[in-house]
């Protein structure tokens, strides 16, 4: 390979250039080769690492298959066990009607086989009421008895309830062993029992797919996978997709872990000297095993990994040829020029410009040194390539005050929302600066130290900061509109359920603290405490998510409380709180409450195909008619509430003071009196 590297011709310049490019020559050719080999081993490495984690990944995705399927299998076959059963308990007794009715003799052996036949079933057994035959459409089961074999034993508890029907799990039968389902129910007037006996076909052909081996057959296999399903207990293999390993044990197959703990990549493991990959999943006390061979995982990595090198090779070359031509013509030609300038600034000729041509690093380092020069010239250049290099955007002013003009940095103008001809005219004079500057600060955002919004239709917020001294005014314009919006939503999720959108309990004592400073200011007022109707229930039967739709459901209802001035908040959990406040008279505060209740008869709410009412208990107080504060008169409107709950659901109880008394202690016996609606 040493011919690639050997393309540095003999300086036309200087006797070091030569020495740099034979330095240079050296040092690539092991750099070049380090690299090669460092990238073929990562690369090996990153192959291997990524086909057993394909490899993995699928025989997780096979077992999960495989699971899934046994498991909807098992769903299905539930189904239709408990759909059978169903059936044939109303053909037991439709066959009890017909006997009970009179409308069959039962001693007529055909005439009961008739109705067999009629009702879809294969026999009809008549009990006495100490459970033995004595009828029916096959004589050679007569005086057969519930104590006749662990079949029949199966129902023997219709001798101690009367007002019980039984229907068995396919069975064999005592007799002869066929694989039925019986039914079972008591006569009417109790003087026996009437059993009907079905062969499922449907269900034992549901049986016969859902067995394991039928299962395994059906599942695609490639080469080199083998599927299994082995009794986590015993080690048994209970199916396979290679049928000779059915009915053996993992020690029939030489079956032994490289690695006992699983790692990313899962266990390495050898069948019949085979190395393979090998993944595990639990499932009802079985084990599904997915195996892939080594030799199918690793069979395209050799040739992947020699078309990786030639690739390597190609580039290495490419960019062996372009450093050459880098180095020979634009950098070496540069570095005299560029020591004789450095000396001259050195010297102290900042006037000194370099002037590099040809490689852009080297453009770009002429151009670095220059905006060093010019920085050591003008202090207030160097100030605005600090503040241009800040994270957020800055900018900055400064006027002194005996010029009319103002100097600011590059961003101020996109910070001030500037465009190019406003920005020449203001800058230009101070007066219409400081004028513009003041109108853009009209609004002062609360909370905020020197924060201000611009325009209202509009989120956007600067922050202002001006230092005046004797002889100048200098000022920073920051962008902090991040801050600020992270703070609202801070202050937003604090102050807000975030379930129901209404306010949460401290934003609801901040408020109230606020509006009862001056209680008289708040006219006529009333204070709800409500409680959600069988919220329990709701969260209980149909599970959280359920409970979460019925409080929102519930938040909504309250909301569409009309009043111009409510308070409406969630209390925690399913109690909430309305204030209704400014009102002109009691009669309307009644009005709002009467339509609360209105709209409540009718509301309701669906969820997941169920239709769930949404209704609330409250207790209220009105404000002026009594003289306390508002936590008073919250539990006030809690002891009104308990009173309403005590009276059933979704009544409004009007707090008295007699309640103290009474609501506890004696029920809701004055209850009425204090319920105007």
């Amino acid at each position: 390979m040493f011919f690639l590297f050997d393309f540095f011709r003999e300086s036309r310049y200087q006797k070091e250039d030569v020495l740099m490019k034979k330095l240079l020559k050296k040092r690539m050719f092991w750099a070049v080769s380090i690299a090669i080999c460092v990238l073929l081993g990562a690369s090996l490495l990153w192959q291997i690492l990524i086909q057993k984690q394909a490899v993995w990944n699928e025989a997780e995705t096979i077992a999960r298959q495989i699971q899934q399927i046994m498991q909807i299998n098992e769903k299905e076959i539930a189904r239709l066990v408990a759909s059978l059963k169903d059936n044939y308990t109303v053909r037991a007794k439709a066959a009890t009607y017909m006997l009970d009715e009179g409308m069959l003799d039962e001693t007529d052996v055909e005439e009961l086989r008739k109705v067999a036949a009629l009702l879809q079933i294969d026999e009809i057994h008549l009990f006495d009421e100490k459970g033995e035959i004595y009828a029916g459409t096959h004589p050679e089961y007569y005086h057969y008895s519930f104590d006749s074999g662990e079949q029949l034993a199966y129902f023997k508890p219709m001798l101690a309830d009367r007002e019980l029907s039984m229907c068995q799990d396919v069975t064999p039968n005592t007799a002869e062993g066929k694989e039925m389902m019986y039914a079972i129910t008591w006569r009417k007037d109790g003087s026996g029992m009437v059993q009907i006996g079905v062969q499922p076909l449907r269900l034992l052909e549901a049986l016969a797919q859902n067995e394991l081996s039928y299962i395994f057959s059906l599942m695609p296999v490639k080469t080199g996978y083998t599927y299994m399903l082995t009794d986590q207990t015993s080690g048994a293999i209970l199916a396979c997709t290679r049928r000779e390993f059915v009915g053996k044990h993992y020690s029939d197959l030489n079956f032994h872990l490289i690695n006992p703990v699983a790692g990313s990549l899962g266990y390495h493991a050898v069948i019949n000297g085979e190395p393979c990959q090998a993944f595990f999943l639990e499932y009802a006390g079985r084990v599904i095993c997915v195996y892939v061979a080594n030799s199918v995982i690793y069979k395209n990595i050799f040739p992947t990994m020699i078309a990786i090198f030639l690739c390597l090779l190609l580039v290495c070359s490419m960019m062996i040829i372009q450093i050459r031509r880098y180095i020979d013509r634009m950098v070496l030609r540069n570095i005299n020029q560029l020591n004789h300038d450095l000396a001259e600034i050195t010297a102290g000729n900042l006037q000194t410009r370099v002037q590099l041509t040809g490689a852009p690093e080297l453009i770009s380092l002429s151009n670095s040194i220059n905006v060093m020069v010019e920085t050591l010239n003008n202090n207030a250049c160097n100030l605005s390539h600090i503040m241009d290099s800040f994270s957020t955007l800055v900018g900055y002013f400064v006027w002194g005050k005996n010029s009319p003009a103002i100097h600011a940095s590059d961003k101020l103008s996109s910070l001030l929302l500037l465009d190019v001809p406003m920005e020449k005219k203001l800058y230009e004079n101070q007066e219409d600066f400081m004028r513009y500057l003041r109108e853009l600060c009209t609004n002062p955002v609360p909370n905020f130290h020197n924060v201000y919004q611009p325009r209202l239709d509009s989120d956007y917020f600067i922050k202002v900061d001006i230092i005046e001294n004797s002889t100048e005014l200098f000022g920073v314009v920051r962008d902090v509109t991040e801050e600020v919006l992270d703070r609202k939503q801070l202050q937003q999720e604090r102050d807000h359920d975030m379930l129901t959108g209404l306010l949460a309990r401290r934003a609801f004592y901040e408020k109230m603290d606020k509006l009862f400073v001056n209680p008289r200011a708040l006219g006529e007022s009333v204070l709800m405490m409500l409680d959600m109707d069988q919220f329990k229930f709701f969260n209980d039967t149909y599970g959280h998510d359920a409970g979460d739709h019925a409080l929102r459901a519930g938040a909504e209802l309250l909301g569409r409380i009309e009043a111009p001035n409510k308070l409406i908040t969630r209390f925690g959990g399913d109690e909430f709180t309305v204030l209704i406040y400014g009102v002109r008279n009691r009669d309307e505060l009644t009005a709002y409450i009467r339509h609360l209740r209105e709209q409540m008869s009718n509301a309701q709410t669906e969820f997941h195909g169920k239709t769930m009412p949404i209704r609330f208990s409250a207790g209220y107080v009105f404000c002026a008619d009594h003289d306390c504060d508002y936590h008073e008169m919250l539990r006030m409107a809690d002891v009104a509430l308990y009173i309403s709950k005590r009276r059933g659901r979704s009544y409004f109880t009007l707090y008295s003071a007699s309640m103290d008394s009474l609501s506890f202690v004696s029920g809701v016996h004055s209850a009425d009196e204090n319920l105007p609606l």
